[in-house]
């Protein structure tokens, strides 16, 4: 089979929400796979959320808006650029992509190792799976961990199938991480940045900020500089993955 387009890779155009549904269960953070009789878990820190009720068990529970998705269609147009367009073997993974709906974040959680656990779902062929990254901005790279793949309906699924469907998805979480320059809104009170010097600044509710540029440190983790009254500032650690929780674009 000669393969003479990528644009099967956008089923993850239509979706890029965080799911009202996850309220209807309890998700743990151990022990995986998810789904049968295992045990689910509430996210119990609202400040990781922007719309959530103080005194709700539930942090993440709203969908993302058109402009995110929007964002996230970008984002695919150009990871398929890097496609290397070649004669290939029959691939189970690329049959199946026109099949992958409804891809969501369902939470982000820090961990016990102070990393970003990040949760999320799908369907594939109208059957809702979910996932998890463990420990997504540790030293190594995470590995996707679903129920999808101990499923007897996809038996088919091997080494090279698991590989590519988890380096799609990080690739989408990663990309999906790192704001656009411009002009971006506060969303919520107390938003931690900091200056030059470390010291910590909280900004306030409908405050207009910059986003110079995203970069990375000595140690290749990603930060965000931005404008604020003419002072640079940064975010960084933890606090970058929960940008787009705490700020909306502007224009």
């Amino acid at each position: 089979m000669k393969l003479l387009t990528f644009n099967k890779f956008a089923f993850l155009t239509e979706h890029l929400l965080e799911g009202s549904e996850f309220n209807q269960y309890q998700f743990g953070i151990e022990p995986f796979p998810f789904g049968g009789n295992g045990g689910y878990g509430f996210a119990q820190d609202p400040s990781l959320s922007i719309y959530s009720d103080r005194d709700s068990p539930y942090v993440d529970y709203y969908s993302r808006s058109a402009g995110v998705i929007s964002d996230l269609l970008t984002m695919i147009k150009s990871y398929q650029k890097n496609v290397d367009y070649q004669d290939i073997k029959y691939d189970h993974f690329l049959e199946d992509v026109d099949d992958f709906k409804n891809f969501k974040i369902l939470r982000l959680n820090v961990n016990d190792s102070s990393l970003i656990d990040a949760f999320i779902s799908f369907e594939l062929q109208e059957n809702e799976f979910f996932g998890a990254f463990k420990n997504f901005n540790g030293l190594n790279k995470p590995k996707l961990v679903s129920e999808l793949f101990t499923d007897p309906r996809y038996r088919y699924i091997d080494g090279e199938y698991y590989l590519k469907i988890e380096n799609y998805f990080y690739k989408v979480l990663e990309n999906w991480f790192k704001p656009k320059k411009g002009f971006w809104k506060t969303l919520k009170n107390k938003i931690p940045i900091k200056d030059d010097f470390g010291k910590l600044l909280d900004v306030k509710e409908g405050i207009l900020v910059e986003v110079v540029g995203v970069y990375d440190d000595e140690n290749n983790k990603p930060y965000i500089t931005l404008k604020l009254n003419e002072k640079i500032y940064y975010i960084d650690n933890n606090n970058y993955y929960f940008f787009k929780y705490w700020f909306e674009k502007e224009g």
